[in-house]
């Protein structure tokens, strides 16, 4: 995935990012619960015809921009000329689009465009897929509803269509095509410009937590020193490139410290328009900081407080020390080359996209 996204960012190309299903419309009637008065046993109308076509969509939570068209049937054919016809209406931008394991999407003959990338959501999760609940809301209003003709049934799922609109409580509560982080939404078409900072800690007696041993034996390992020494700060970045401007220092980190990397370490790497994400530790609040990222052209966003959740460079930090803790680093040189041989050949930039797409980033 992340060659998709190195290819649009050297082609200055947007990301967008949808959500895309296919539901089955047709002239048998759907039933539903009614409200009557106390003791009244509800009546509804019902016909038995097999009539039906299939109406494919795709949102985009994000902006809750909709692209829909209808077919008559389900299969590789109908799904590529959808493809290529939203290809055609969003040719600027380089569109990621979560489906199902559907086999006409895997179909051996369907052609995907090269501005459209296809992502499998895992199998028998639809409720992983927001669209589900728009299937759910125009179904809703068609219930105990009878057409004659499909024209009929066509025209009103279009006025239905034309009603569910950005703005609408359905597309924010109703359909729970939640923004994710408020501040991420802001920039959400520009995921290449984020950069997450962060500091972690780490020392000389890290060892592994589990291991394997034979049935009935127990698991037995090099022993840690009891006394790691004096902790050692790790601070750095991670966008979508990866893990960049890192720096590990003794002891903790304050402000002067910080502020040296920012300076030091941190812009000369950073571009103009990026967007500097970090926690809310107080030393990242000092004036300077700010000053001196802004002077190169980017600009500084606080994460919204207790939500660690929402970095993912949090995870980068995660399989860094699953890492160093195999490496079992008893001195510091040893360390220092362990750290720089994990940054540089075991996080790559697919890491960074599924950290990213993990903590929500995309949608």
């Amino acid at each position: 995935m992340s060659q998709y996204y190195r290819q649009a960012r050297q082609d200055q190309r947007p990301i967008r990012y949808w959500v895309q299903d296919e539901s089955r419309f047709g002239l048998k009637t759907i039933v539903g619960r009614l409200i009557t008065a106390c003791g009244i046993k509800p009546i509804g109308t019902w016909q038995w015809l097999f009539k039906a076509f299939w109406l494919y969509g795709a949102v985009e939570p994000a902006t809750g921009e909709a692209f829909f068209l209808q077919f008559s049937h389900v299969d590789t054919v109908c799904f590529g000329r959808f493809l290529e016809e939203l290809s055609k209406a969003y040719p600027d931008s380089l569109n990621i689009r979560q489906v199902d394991n559907g086999k006409f999407h895997k179909g051996e003959d369907l052609v995907v465009p090269e501005n459209i990338v296809l992502l499998f959501q895992p199998p028998y999760c639809p409720e992983l897929n927001p669209i589900e609940r728009l299937w759910e809301h125009l179904k809703a209003d068609l219930k105990w509803a009878t057409f004659k003709t499909l024209e009929q049934l066509q025209t009103k799922v279009d006025q239905l269509l034309r009603d569910v609109n950005p703005s609408s409580d359905c597309f924010n509560h109703r359909l729970s095509f939640h923004p994710g982080c408020p501040i991420c939404l802001e920039h959400r078409l520009n995921w290449y410009n984020l950069v997450f900072v962060d500091e972690t800690g780490m020392h000389l007696s890290l060892t592994r937590l589990y291991g394997r041993a034979p049935l009935g034996e127990r698991l037995y390992d090099t022993a840690a020193p009891s006394n790691g020494g004096e902790n050692i700060s790790l601070i750095g970045g991670l966008s979508l490139d990866g893990l960049i401007a890192t720096l590990s220092v003794v002891g903790s980190v304050n402000t002067d410290v910080f502020l040296f990397y920012v300076q030091e370490i941190l812009i000369p790497q950073l571009w103009v328009g990026a967007i500097v994400l970090m926690d809310n530790l107080p030393v990242h609040h000092a004036h300077v900081i700010r000053e001196a990222i802004e002077a190169a052209g980017a600009k500084l966003v606080f994460l919204p407080p207790y939500s660690s959740d929402l970095s993912p460079i949090e995870l980068c930090w995660s399989k860094l020390k699953q890492l160093l803790r195999s490496a079992k680093a008893r001195t510091r040189a040893a360390l220092d080359e362990a750290l720089t041989q994990i940054i540089n050949d075991a996080i790559s930039a697919d890491d960074a996209f599924g950290w990213f797409a993990h903590c929500g980033l995309f949608i």
